[in-house]
């Protein structure tokens, strides 16, 4: 593979790079730093040295400057995107599914830190107990309500038999945990609202217009940052290839939602692009389906109360068509992305029969409030999005 250009392009971007020299200054000029709590965020800027104040006063602004009059956009911002082509040329060349996995990962990573600031989406997931294996606010709750059903003073032991206080003392921590957790994301959230109003204009601040400040200069990387993602998206795109699963993989985003808008131009075609679009989403990636094809249905396992031979031939053709892959928890559920819950609470209910193990359904594809999108496929759908959903998975999985 040939990365001469992209790693030129990336080195702008990535840690160390110009964008983060932008991050850095605005840091420390407009008080943007991690704040672990209120308390944090009430206490007054810190003071610098004058050799610091110097060196963000002067030095640090002329480097940003400086490198970002050298940043070569040519590569990017015309009709012939030589960045593209070599990308597209990369992934032309990968002989198999994991290495244009982990090439595509490639692509991402260096703007993590602008995903962290900008689109912190990642953190907050993690910090509401969204992320597997991750401790956040639901398991704070879900434990809170736990020890506010026991005596409060009643003496309690860890694994070790040691004592670990009360359930009194555990529920103030919790209550702790809980709103130091949203405290962050509060704070995440902030974070990434400020730095858009200071590049953008919306917090009245004028200084973004004002060729060679900071602001300025913050604002044009990100403008072909963004021009990267949207070329980037449609390529990927053109390929059956959803970069919005690949974000969601790796926590690093380049964006939180598509605007088919915006990649209209870069496809031919708005109906163009929503058929690229429509033809990717389903997929978890798209070569996840190509895997799955051969699945059995005696390769199915499912719990006792669950496990039919209509169950085992349904959930075989859900993973061939996409919808669905098993995982080492019970399965995953793909079709709809992170709105799928209705789609999975249709196929639920066409699987299976009344009274439904809904404990057992909501353990089996991890997920919480199954009961509600089970009882809604009850209803006839009215929404032409809802029934043209609907129809797709009855034509590839109930077409019997």
């Amino acid at each position: 593979m040939d990365k001469t250009i992209e790693k030129k392009f990336f080195k702008t971007f990535e840690y160390g790079g110009t964008l983060h020299k932008c991050f850095d200054w605005m840091q420390e000029k407009y008080d943007l730093g991690f704040k672990l709590n209120k308390e944090d965020e009430s206490k007054p800027k810190k003071v610098l040295s004058t050799k610091w104040q110097q060196f963000y006063d002067d030095i640090l602004p002329k480097l940003i400057r400086e490198e970002t009059e050298a940043f070569d956009y040519s590569v990017i911002e015309n009709t012939d995107n030589p960045l593209i082509d070599e990308i597209a040329n990369n992934l032309d060349e990968c002989k198999n599914d994991m290495q244009r996995d982990r090439y595509i990962f490639s692509l991402l990573t260096p703007f993590k830190e602008y995903s962290d600031k900008f689109n912190p989406i990642a953190e907050i997931k993690e910090l509401k107990g969204e992320v597997n294996g991750i401790c956040g606010i639901k398991d704070f709750e879900r434990n809170l309500a736990m020890w506010e059903n026991m005596p409060e003073s009643e003496p309690i032991k860890n694994i070790n038999g040691e004592p670990a206080g009360t359930p009194k003392e555990q529920a103030k921590a919790c209550k702790e945990f809980i709103e130091e957790y949203k405290n962050r994301i509060e704070r995440a959230e902030f974070l990434a609202n400020k730095y858009r109003e200071l590049i953008d204009g919306s917090s009245n601040n004028e200084r973004w217009l004002q060729k060679g400040t900071v602001e300025n200069c913050m604002s044009t990387l990100h403008f072909y940052l963004l021009m990267f993602a949207r070329r980037l998206d449609a390529l990927l795109l053109k390929r059956g290839i959803n970069i919005l699963w690949y974000q969601n993989e790796c926590g690093i985003y380049l964006f939180e939602r598509r605007d088919i808008t915006a990649i209209e131009y870069e496809i031919g075609s708005y109906k163009l692009a929503r058929k690229y679009i429509d033809e990717a989403l389903p997929k978890y990636p798209v070569h996840e389906q190509g895997k799955n094809t051969e699945t059995a249905e005696n390769e199915i396992t499912l719990p006792s109360e669950l496990d039919t031979e209509k169950a085992r031939k349904c959930f075989a053709k859900a993973i061939k068509a996409g919808y669905m892959r098993k995982n080492d928890n019970g399965y995953k559920w793909l079709f709809g992305g992170n709105k799928g819950q209705a789609r999975l609470g249709y196929f639920c209910n066409k699987v299976f029969v009344q009274p439904r193990p809904i404990n057992k359904l909501e353990s089996l594809f991890s997920v919480q409030k199954l009961s509600a999108s089970i009882t809604s496929a009850d209803y006839e759908a009215k929404r032409a999005d809802v029934k043209k959903w609907r129809n797709e998975i009855n034509n590839n999985i109930f077409n019997d």
